[in-house]
C-alpha cells in the first residue's frame, strides 16, 4: 500500500483532489462491522417491520409539525430497531436510530406522500 501522502499528491496533480473535508473524509478508516447471512435477514426483516409500521399509523398528514407526533415517530424507530441483531453495539444503535429517523423525517412527508411514492403520470 502505498503511503498516504503520495495518493494525496497525485490526486492534486491529476486534478482530482477534493476540498480539504472530503479529502480527510476519505482517509477515516471504514469501522469493521461484520455480520452473519442469518443477521443481514434478520436486518432486513426488521427495517420492512419499521416501515409498515411507521406507514400505518405514525407517519399522519403533517406530522413533522408537532413534537409529540415527531417523538411518537422516533420512539417507534428506538423499539423496533431494539429488534436489530445483537451485533449491533450500544452505540451503533443509538447512531442507527437518529440516522434512520434523520432519513424518515427527510423522506416520508406523510399520508402516502413522499420521496420514494410514484407521482401521478
Amino acid at each position: 500500500m502505498e503511503p498516504l501522502g503520495n495518493r494525496f499528491y497525485r490526486g492534486r496533480k491529476s486534478g482530482t483532489a477534493r476540498n480539504s473535508r472530503d479529502s480527510k473524509l476519505r482517509r477515516l478508516p471504514k469501522p469493521e462491522f461484520d455480520i452473519t447471512d442469518a443477521e443481514k435477514v434478520e436486518v432486513k426483516k426488521v427495517a420492512r417491520d419499521l416501515l409498515q409500521k411507521l406507514k400505518e399509523a405514525k407517519l399522519v398528514l403533517d406530522w413533522r409539525k408537532k413534537q409529540r407526533t415527531r417523538a411518537d415517530v422516533y420512539h417507534t424507530v428506538k423499539v423496533v430497531l431494539d429488534k436489530l441483531p445483537r451485533a449491533y453495539t450500544p452505540e451503533l444503535y443509538v447512531q442507527k436510530c437518529d440516522s434512520v429517523y434523520q432519513h424518515i423525517y427527510d423522506s416520508y412527508l406523510g399520508k402516502g406522500k413522499g420521496v420514494y411514492e410514484a407521482s401521478p403520470a
